[in-house]
Formats: C-alpha cells, sequence, structure tokens
C-alpha cells in the first residue's frame, strides 16, 4: 500500500522511516494493508486509521489554506466589484429641503407656483462643477458670506443636463418642474465631465422620458458611460415631416418634427457628437403618417412627409453633418398601444433603411423581450390615472434600464466605441 506522508518545513511532524524503509523521492513507502509499524522520528501510525492528533493537524492545515485561498479570492471580488460597480455620487438634491415654486429673476425672488419647486442652498466651492439632470427651470447662484444673488449667473429657460462651475465660494439653487421630484439628479462633476462624450438625442417621448420624468434613452445611456447629452427629442414628435407644426412660431411645437430637431441641432452644433441616438415612428403609426417607400441609390428625390421618406432625410443629413459620429437607430418596444401589424411594418422598414444607409440598429423591438401586448410588462410602463398598471408605452426608469439600456450599449460596443 502506498502512503504518502508531508514533510512539515518548521520541524514540528515529520517521518525519516517506516518499519526501518525510508520514503522515495515521490515521499511514498510501501507497506502491507492494515499493519503497523514504527515511525522513526514520528508517532505511531496506522495505514487504515490516522490517530485524532493527526485528523486535527491535517484540519488545521486544511484550515490555514482555505483562509489564505478563499480571503484572496474575495479580496479580489471585493476589488473588482468597486472597479466595475463605484460608489455612486451623492445627489446633492434633498426633496424634505425644497420650496414650492420658482427662481423668478436675477433677484432671486421666488415665487409661489404648485406646478414647480426649488432647491434649498446647496453649497458649490471655487472651480467646482455641479451638474442638474434631467432638466431645470431656473438657476442662481449666491456668494457664500451673504448669500446676495449673482446676477450673472441666473438662467431663465428650461435647460436639459444644466452644468455650472463655480468662479466662487457660493451657494446655488434651481427651479425645475414638479414632475422631476422623483427624479432629479443634483451632483459635483469633474473637469473631466467636459472632455467626455457628447450624445445627440432626437426622437418622441420614449427617446425624451416622458413616462420617467424627462430621463429618456439617452440620458439612461449617458449615465451609464459618464458622457453629456444634447437633448432635442420632445413627446408627441413624429419621422415624418408635418408641415402644421412647422409653421408654428413656438420652437416646442416646431421640435415634434424630428427632422427639424436635427436641423436646430446642427445649427447650434458645429463640434460633432461622439454618439447619436435617433428613435420614432411611434407617433407616425398613431397619427396615421404615410409608411412611404424606400429610394433607389442615395440621390434620388425623397418625400420626407412619409415614415421612410422622412427616416432616409434625417439619416441622410446627419451623416452629412457629423460623418465622423457613430450613429444608432432605436427600434422602440413592442406596444400594446399601437397597431400591431403597423408596428410589424414599420420595424422592417426601419430595418432595411439603417442598412442602405449603413447606420447601427439598437434594435429593442425584436431582441429585448419589452412586449407590452402582455400584462406582465405593463409594470416597465408609465401609470396614469387611466392606466394605473402602466400605459404600455412610456418605459419607467427601470424599463429603460432593463431592456433598451443593455440593446443600446451593445450596439455601441459592436461599432467599437466601447471595449
Amino acid at each position: 500500500m502506498a502512503v504518502t506522508f508531508l514533510t512539515d518545513e518548521d520541524g514540528k511532524l515529520y517521518v525519516k522511516t517506516v518499519n526501518g524503509v525510508a520514503p522515495d523521492e515521490n515521499g511514498n513507502v510501501e507497506v502491507e494493508a492494515g499493519s503497523g509499524g514504527n515511525l522513526d522520528g514520528a508517532v505511531l501510525y496506522t495505514a487504515q486509521k490516522p490517530t485524532e492528533e493527526q485528523k486535527a493537524q491535517a484540519r488545521e492545515n486544511i484550515g490555514a489554506v482555505s483562509e489564505k485561498l478563499f480571503g484572496d479570492i474575495a479580496e479580489q471580488v471585493d476589488k473588482l466589484n468597486a472597479e466595475i460597480f463605484p460608489e455612486p455620487p451623492k445627489n446633492l438634491y434633498d426633496p424634505s429641503t425644497i420650496t414650492s415654486g420658482y427662481i423668478a429673476s436675477a433677484g432671486g425672488a421666488i415665487v409661489t407656483s404648485t406646478s414647480y419647486f426649488t432647491t434649498d442652498y446647496i453649497y458649490v466651492p471655487a472651480g467646482q462643477s455641479i451638474l442638474f439632470t434631467p432638466q431645470i427651470r431656473k438657476f442662481l447662484a449666491y456668494r457664500e458670506a451673504t448669500k446676495d444673488p449673482i446676477s450673472t449667473s441666473h438662467v431663465a429657460n428650461s435647460t436639459q443636463n444644466y452644468v455650472f462651475t463655480a468662479t466662487e465660494n457660493c451657494y446655488v439653487r434651481a427651479s425645475f418642474d414638479t414632475q422631476f421630484a422623483d427624479v432629479a439628479w443634483i451632483k459635483y462633476v469633474d473637469v473631466d465631465y467636459f472632455n467626455r462624450i457628447n450624445i445627440a438625442s432626437f426622437g418622441d417621448s420614449i427617446a425624451f422620458g416622458d413616462g420617467n420624468g424627462g430621463t429618456g434613452i439617452a440620458d439612461v445611456v449617458a449615465d451609464y458611460l459618464e458622457a453629456k447629452v444634447w437633448e432635442y427629442a420632445k413627446g408627441g414628435a413624429t419621422i415624418g415631416w408635418d408641415a402644421t407644426d412647422a409653421e408654428s412660431e413656438h420652437d416646442a411645437v416646431k421640435r415634434q418634427n424630428i427632422q427639424y430637431q436635427v436641423a436646430k441641432c446642427i445649427s447650434e452644433h458645429t463640434d460633432a457628437p461622439g454618439i447619436i441616438l435617433l428613435n420614432g415612428g411611434t407617433n407616425d403609426n398613431g397619427h396615421g403618417v404615410e409608411l412611404g417607400e424606400i429610394t433607389v441609390g442615395y440621390d434620388a428625390e425623397i418625400d420626407n412627409t412619409t415614415y421612410c421618406g422622412g427616416l432616409e432625410t434625417i439619416i441622410k443629413t446627419l451623416k452629412n453633418a457629423y460623418p465622423e459620429a457613430i450613429l444608432i437607430f432605436v427600434i422602440s418596444h413592442r406596444m400594446g398601444s399601437r397597431n400591431n401589424e403597423k408596428q410589424d411594418s414599420f420595424a422592417e422598414k426601419a430595418l432595411e433603411i439603417c442598412n442602405k444607409w449603413s447606420v447601427g440598429v439598437a434594435d429593442v423591438f425584436h431582441r429585448s423581450n419589452f412586449n407590452t401586448w402582455l400584462s406582465a410588462y405593463h409594470k416597465y410602463t408609465n401609470q396614469t390615472t387611466d392606466s394605473p398598471n402602466g400605459d404600455k408605452t412610456h418605459p419607467t426608469q427601470e424599463g429603460y434600464e432593463k431592456f433598451y439600456l443593455p440593446v443600446v450599449v451593445d450596439e455601441i460596443r459592436r461599432l467599437k466605441l466601447l471595449d
């Protein structure tokens, strides 16, 4: 019977011979099964049954090895988790200290209103940048010592993902729509924030996040990538051109044309975004916009009033304006609130058009499992008075993170923007 002996380097227990036979180079000694014998330099040993002392020593050795092995593994796992899932930044917004109303002017007066909230004073040291998301209505900074308004800091209009950098130690306050009360984020950002990827967002309420307090597709992706958003999406917008909306005096109405959103962005940004997320079709389906036909070639005349013509127009315009940008068309989830056959037709045409124009596709419609014809998925959409279980259309934060984010990020990775 071959018996292997372990040598303890500290000299506490070792074997010189068994019945006068020394171990071979592998530490084995041949003995007859069941036999006993004298150990030279150790204790009496029986091959069939170790002593209690040997059992205790073995348990001690195993315990020491396990502690070292699994202790090291646990340490490495903790380190890896810290790198992959860093501690989230602190939200400086405190809902318990907000005031009803909004900042009326650079003088700092608060006008009472049930439609808006204003934050308490938030301290910002000199040189520090602070981000307000998803959208603020008014903004004002105040001097540290006196809390007198710094009039030059005043922001009078709604601004998406606003960033303020303090030139002196100061306090700041911001006013925002009450609809953002549950999703508002105010956080310090590094100087590197200004060197991060810009994501240009175009589309309808799914892109903008109407069912999620204004946090839409691009915002969720930007949080994941630590990017910045140029938000042009607008609830109710269509891909097919609407002449009535286009003739409006109000920019908010004009932006219900996604083609107008694109033109507006190009006029305001000569620098190219790193990523363009384009979405649309839900309202084309619901508002009776004709599906249309895909043109032949790249120079044919396009009827931009149809879905196909509008999408080709938008893509061609964006690729000519920002040829270096990663352009991705996001096909929305299958909705129980829209004509199902039309959804299939619009989605298939979108895939054909994107293939023709060499555009990436984040195909939430086919690839995400998000199908609100099934009641189990209603909870991932916005709950309203008329639809307390979910409106089947507008994703919640969980809906975006669970179904949209993985598909969009996967497409970004495929296009080699991420490692």
